[in-house]
C-alpha cells in the first residue's frame, strides 16, 4: 500500500484523491488541493531570460511568499523535507501499527470482557433460577413441616384425651371391680353354705350306700352258704390276660387293690361296667394291666373298644400294636380314629390313614401299617 504526502505541508494525501486526479504535480512535486492555490503561482512565475528555472521552495499554507534561494538550498530543503516526511511517515506507521495493535488487544480484551460479562450474566441467571428453585423447594418443605407439626399437635392432643379417658375408665373399672367383688361375695356366701350342706348330704349318702353295699355282700354270703354253693364256688377269677400264664395270673395279686378291683370288672358282661372300669384304670395308669386290657379290643361294644384303645395309647402299650393295626378295619369310623391315634402315640410314626376314606383306600393304608410292623416288630418290642 502506497502513502502519499504533500510536498508543501507534508500532510498525507488520501489515496482516493490521487485516484480521482485531484492532486496536482508541479515540477515533480505533489501538492494537495489546500496548498495548490498558494504554491502554484510561486513555482510557475516568469523566469529570467537565459537562466535556468529554479524550483520554488516548499510553501506552508498561511506563510509569507517564498524568497528566491539558491539551487543547493532548495535541494537541501527538499532533502530535509523528505527526511522529515520519511521520519513522520515512519512515526505515523509505527504509531498506526501501535494503535492497531492496541486496538486489536483492546478488541480481544473487549471480547474477553464481553464473554466474562456474559458468563457472569449466565451465572447470575443460573444462580437466580437455583435460588428460585430452592425457594420453591424449601417453601414446599416448610409447608410439609407445618402440616407435620399440626398433625403432631393433633396426635399429642388426642393422646392427652386418650390418657384422660383411660384414667377415667381405670377409675370406673376399679369401681366396677369393687362393686362386683362385693356383690359376688354377697351372692357366693349362700352358695358356699348350700355347697357345704350338699357335701354333707353326699357324704352321708355315701356312708349309707357303703353300709348298704356291706349289708348286701353279707346277705349274698349268707345266701351262698344257705344254698350250699359257698363251699363249691371259689373266688371270682379275673379276665384271662392276652397270652396269660401262671406268672401273669399270680402277678394280678400284686396289683393295688383298687386296680385289681377294676381289672376284675373287665370280665363283666355289662358293657357299661367294662367301659367304666377302663375309664377308672385310665385315672390310675399302671402298665401291668396292659395284658388284661388288650382282650377288650375285641369287645362287642364299640364304646368299650374305643375306651380300651385310648387307655392302651396312654400306657404306651407296644404289645397292643398288632391288635391296634387290626382295629384299623373296624366298622365304626370313630373307633378306627381311636386305633389310629393310639398307634401314632405308641409308635411315633406318621403313616397316613384317613378314617373316612373308601374301604379300598383304608385297606391300602392298613396294609402299609402291617408292612411297617412286620419290618419293625422286633425293634419296637425289643426282642
Amino acid at each position: 500500500m502506497k502513502i502519499f504526502f504533500c510536498d508543501v505541508c507534508n500532510e498525507s494525501i488520501p489515496v482516493k484523491l490521487v485516484q480521482e486526479g485531484q492532486i496536482s504535480t508541479v515540477k515533480g512535486k505533489m501538492i494537495c488541493p489546500k496548498c495548490l492555490p498558494v504554491a502554484k503561482p510561486a513555482w510557475e512565475g516568469p523566469a529570467s531570460e537565459g537562466a535556468d528555472p529554479v524550483a520554488p521552495a516548499p510553501l506552508v499554507v498561511g506563510s509569507a511568499p517564498p524568497r528566491p534561494s539558491s539551487s543547493r538550498g532548495g535541494f537541501l530543503l527538499g532533502m530535509l523535507g523528505c527526511a522529515l516526511g520519511a521520519a513522520a511517515l515512519a512515526g505515523f506507521v509505527f504509531l498506526r501499527q501501535e494503535a492497531e495493535e492496541d486496538r486489536r488487544e483492546l478488541h480481544e480484551s473487549t471480547k474477553g470482557l464481553s464473554a466474562l460479562i456474559q458468563a457472569l450474566a449466565d451465572s447470575e441467571q443460573r444462580a437466580g433460577d437455583r435460588r428460585a428453585e430452592e425457594e420453591r423447594r424449601f417453601g414446599g418443605l416448610e409447608t410439609e413441616l407445618e402440616k407435620s407439626r399440626r398433625a403432631l399437635d393433633a396426635i399429642q392432643e388426642l393422646r392427652r384425651e386418650l390418657d384422660a379417658e383411660t384414667k377415667r375408665w381405670e377409675g370406673r373399672k376399679l369401681e366396677l371391680e369393687a362393686g362386683f367383688a362385693k356383690a359376688l361375695g354377697q351372692g357366693l356366701e349362700p352358695l358356699r353354705s348350700q355347697a357345704v350342706r350338699v357335701e354333707a348330704s353326699v357324704a352321708k349318702a355315701s356312708s349309707e350306700a357303703q353300709g348298704l353295699r356291706n349289708e348286701l355282700a353279707r346277705l349274698a354270703g349268707r345266701v351262698d352258704m344257705l344254698s350250699g354253693r359257698a363251699g363249691e364256688s371259689g373266688p371270682v377269677a379275673a379276665p384271662a390276660p392276652e397270652g396269660s400264664g401262671a406268672a401273669e395270673a399270680v402277678a394280678l395279686k400284686d396289683l393295688p387293690p383298687a386296680v385289681s378291683k377294676q381289672v376284675e370288672l373287665l370280665k363283666e358282661a355289662d358293657a357299661t361296667k367294662v367301659w367304666a372300669a377302663l375309664s377308672e384304670l385310665g385315672n390310675m395308669p399302671d402298665p401291668r394291666v396292659i395284658p388284661y386290657v388288650i382282650p377288650t379290643l375285641s369287645h362287642g361294644d364299640p364304646f368299650v373298644r374305643h375306651q380300651a384303645m385310648t387307655l392302651l395309647g396312654d400306657l404306651n402299650a407296644k404289645e397292643a400294636v398288632e391288635k391296634l393295626i387290626q382295629a384299623l378295619g373296624d366298622e365304626e369310623s370313630w373307633v378306627r380314629e381311636g386305633a389310629y391315634t393310639a398307634l401314632r402315640k405308641i409308635t411315633r410314626q406318621n403313616l397316613r390313614f384317613d378314617t373316612h376314606a373308601s374301604r379300598e383306600q383304608r385297606a391300602e393304608a392298613k396294609a402299609a401299617w402291617e408292612k411297617w410292623w412286620s419290618a419293625n416288630r422286633d425293634k419296637v418290642l425289643g426282642t
